[in-house]
């Protein structure tokens, strides 16, 4: 008995260089809310003094609480596992915010309204408690940890505003877009700013100069291939069959 095989291929392409972040997903949230989240940490939150030095910005501390177990009960009596660490921002700070994904596996970013009316996003790894105090280790540098140093550095291209200004900036808001490298940012005052922010790079989305023709005659291609081979292999079997 002759048996056919058709191959149906489904290519998932990879956009620009953005890969996953070797960090877990992890919460933040600023002094009046906490962000809760389903990997090793359970909250995180952020807290600090805007006024510690006006040339420089604020004194923040970063707080991180890990499971002492995988088993985690609200009936345990031990208390989870702490990380804290000190940062100075190099901005002002009026309001905090953080991006939100759909599954938790991006890389979150720390987004800050600062006093100059404008948007700044902090990755996850600058503000990480955990960042060592000495030469990081191998493990250390695989989960993309840093060390540490206490003031923050000001990258002008982490500013999604770009040279825009959000006048009297209030409040941030972030919720998930379909698409789990995406979260939508907002930003609002007396301006409403909206922007789509990749903290891992759109490793989900396809580049704007991708190849579809390739793609499309790649399908037809080995469908062809298909469809050739398997009457190839009917025919030797009829053949075979009559001898």
């Amino acid at each position: 008995r002759a048996f056919c095989f058709f191959a149906f291929f489904f290519f998932f392409f990879q956009a620009e260089d953005g890969i996953r972040d070797a960090q877990e997903s992890r919460g933040l949230g600023d002094v009046y809310k906490r962000q809760l989240i389903t990997k090793n940490v359970k909250s995180m939150i952020v807290r600090g003094n805007s006024k510690v030095s006006q040339r420089t910005g604020g004194h923040y501390v970063t707080d991180s609480l890990y499971p002492r177990s995988e088993a985690v009960s609200s009936f345990d009596k031990h208390s989870p596992q702490k990380e804290e660490q000190s940062f100075v921002l190099p901005v002002n700070v009026k309001s905090f915010g953080v991006t939100s994904t759909k599954l938790g596996i991006t890389s979150k970013h720390l987004l800050v309204g600062t006093t100059a009316d404008q948007l700044l996003a902090i990755p996850w790894q600058h503000i990480n408690p955990r960042r060592p105090t000495e030469t990081p280790t191998e493990s250390d540098m695989a989960e993309g940890l840093m060390k540490y140093d206490a003031k923050l550095p000001f990258v002008t291209t982490s500013i999604l505003s770009y040279n825009q200004t959000i006048a009297n900036i209030r409040g941030i808001v972030a919720v998930p877009a379909d698409l789990e490298s995406t979260s939508l940012v907002m930003a609002y005052g007396v301006d409403i700013f909206f922007i789509r922010s990749t903290p891992s790079k759109g490793f989900d989305v396809l580049n704007d100069d991708f190849n579809f023709i390739g793609l499309a005659l790649t399908v037809v291609v080995l469908s062809v291939a298909s469809v050739v081979l398997c009457w190839t292999v009917k025919r030797k079997d009829l053949e075979f069959a009559w001898k």
